[in-house]
């Protein structure tokens, strides 16, 4: 790890049985169809493990929040951009395989770049 602040949510979400990760802002993983989490009556720990702290968190933790309902991508990335004041964060990925200057647009600058390689030529062993 980079030793920097970041922000990470985690997210649960019973309805659709999905556990989503988002770092500083952006989706980076999604597991859907998880087992049910059964509700318990544990405590929840931050830094450790267990309540004796055999295995510790090597680091700040700032701020916890914990919410009863699956946060919007949108609040989580406004959340973060809140704080992290010069950071923008592409929420939607829709069409961004399209999105060539990543800028988390696809617009005439996209299709540009598509052109300007429209006709470079990817058959192996060569073109002809």
């Amino acid at each position: 790890i980079d030793g920097g602040w970041h922000q990470i949510v985690n997210q649960y979400d019973p309805e659709s049985s999905t556990l989503k990760i988002f770092v500083d802002g952006v989706l980076q993983n999604e597991s859907g169809l998880v087992n049910n989490i059964p509700l318990n009556e544990a405590p929840v720990i931050f830094g450790a493990d267990s309540p004796n702290g055999t295995w510790a968190w090597d680091g700040l933790i700032d701020e916890v929040k914990i919410w009863s309902y699956a946060v919007e991508p949108y609040e989580i990335a406004h959340i973060y951009t809140d704080v992290m004041t010069e950071e923008t964060v592409c929420v939607e990925q829709a069409g961004i395989g399209f999105d060539f200057n990543e800028d988390c647009r696809v617009d005439l600058a996209d299709f540009a770049i598509f052109a300007s390689e429209w006709l470079n030529c990817n058959s192996v062993p060569d073109c002809k």
